[in-house]
């Protein structure tokens, strides 16, 4: 056996039989350690059961959030936290964009070698700014995570129940408390929205009853006490008064009738289109009005109401053989503004994504700002030839593909797919911008 072998082999052996605990340089004889190796995996393949794709497509996304929540919290400054975000959600939008095979635990080793040179250099900037005793975690889990790698490399680390043991194990390594690390959960997470900038609390989504056994009049205003309120002209203004548009109804409102609400029909078009675009519009106001300068301001509420026409053509909710559903696309995504579940778990309620339309584009609004605000502008799009409308361009791209896409609108290599997706992305945008009524009914007549 080559002398390089040799040291693979001790490395590998160690880390699984000792889970990390113990140090790498132990004087075992080497057929000890070969044997104990062997025995280890042998064991743990047996009493495991055999991982799924999904299962362990999950499982590594709770050990790489709960990496990067960890990290977010000891990170010395905003750009920094940025960086560990966009690592976690370029993983989480490559993971959806795969193609998973049903072998999960060779999936889950697999992954880990693809994605372990995108973690490591962004974890050890956050080491390089702690004082010594808070890096020593960040060092023993870099170098722990190093060996796993060159060991799944080597073809030292296969299949099987050994990974997850492996990872979970290496996740305790930085992340010590707590329950299981591989614990997968839907709920929103309050610290991971507050650690990387968004707001601490979100409204409760209020359930369409077309989804529901609730009648429309437990929880909502008649269409007739609708207009009642539009032509009174009262309500709860919630949102800026600069984004009260011609009907002089409240977002809540708006909302309200909405979510009660599938247009069926060119004539019912021309009244739901209105409503929802004031709806978004309201909807960046309270988002965006007082934290972007103006320039930037204008193109952001064009923005938003151009990606929920690019998204759903302004729907929230379709009729399929007499039944009321959500409108739903792949990854999954959901909904007016397609809002992928699986790309932002733990920052919105998925219940509230898919059945209210007003929290779908709120959430919808806010990953926008987000993409706009820690991406596209921090990259300076703005400033490369096409001006301030670059920034609708690279923060939709960055919505539809992740924070890798940022730039993809402006390449020469994007592909034909994609190169499609951006340029109806920008005509709708266009559109927006001059305020085209007939080009919005376009798709929505149609549909």
């Amino acid at each position: 056996m080559k002398p390089h072998r040799n040291v693979l082999v001790r490395v590998a052996a160690t880390l699984l039989v000792t889970a990390f605990a113990a140090p790498a340089a132990r004087a075992v004889d080497l057929s000890d350690l070969v044997r104990g190796y062997r025995d280890a995996r042998r064991a743990t393949v047996d009493n495991a059961a055999p991982l799924d794709a999904d299962e362990a497509a999950r499982m590594w996304d709770a050990f790489l959030t709960a990496v990067v929540k960890r990290a977010g919290r000891d990170a010395a400054g905003e750009a920094l936290r940025d960086d560990l975000f966009s690592a976690l959600l370029a993983d989480r939008h490559e993971v959806i964009e795969a193609v998973l095979s049903g072998d999960g635990g060779r999936w889950l080793a697999d992954h880990f070698v693809e994605a372990w040179p995108q973690i490591e250099p962004v974890l050890t900037r956050v080491a390089d700014e702690l004082p010594p005793d808070q890096a020593k975690a960040y060092r023993d889990f870099i170098a722990s995570g190093g060996m796993l790698e060159t060991a799944r490399e080597h073809g030292l680390l296969h299949a099987g129940g050994v990974s997850p043991r492996a990872l979970r194990s290496l996740a305790r390594v930085l992340v010590p408390d707590g329950g299981d690390p591989l614990a997968w959960s839907d709920a929103v997470d309050p610290e991971l929205r507050i650690t990387f900038g968004f707001d601490a609390e979100l409204p409760e989504p209020v359930m369409s009853p077309l989804l529901s056994d609730v009648p429309p009049a437990a929880s909502l205003a008649s269409p007739l006490a609708l207009l009642v309120r539009a032509v009174e002209g009262v309500g709860n203004w919630l949102v800026p008064a600069a984004s009260a548009a011609s009907s002089g109804w409240d977002w809540h409102t708006l909302v309200t009738r909405l979510n009660d609400w599938v247009p069926k029909g060119p004539q019912e078009m021309r009244e739901y289109l209105p409503m929802v675009q004031e709806m978004l519009d309201g909807t960046a106001h309270t988002l965006a009005a007082r934290r972007l300068p103006p320039q930037h301001f204008g193109v952001y509420r064009d923005l938003v109401v151009a990606t929920a026409w690019q998204e759903s053509c302004w729907r929230q909710y379709t009729m399929k053989s007499g039944q009321v559903s959500t409108v739903v696309g792949p990854g999954p995504s959901f909904g007016l503004m397609q809002v992928n579940t699986r790309a932002w778990r733990g920052l919105y309620d998925a219940k509230g994504v898919s059945g209210d339309i007003g929290y779908n584009g709120r959430a919808g609004a806010e990953i926008l700002y987000h993409y706009m605000r820690q991406h596209a502008i921090r990259a300076k799009e703005h400033l490369a030839p096409g001006g301030e409308n670059n920034l609708a361009r690279a923060t939709y791209a960055a919505y539809n593909g992740g924070p890798a896409h940022l730039q993809r609108y402006r390449k020469q290599g994007t592909s034909p797919r994609l190169r499609a997706v951006d340029e109806a992305f920008w005509r709708k945008y266009q559109a927006v911008e001059r305020g085209d009524e007939s080009a919005f009914f376009s798709c929505a007549i149609k549909g």
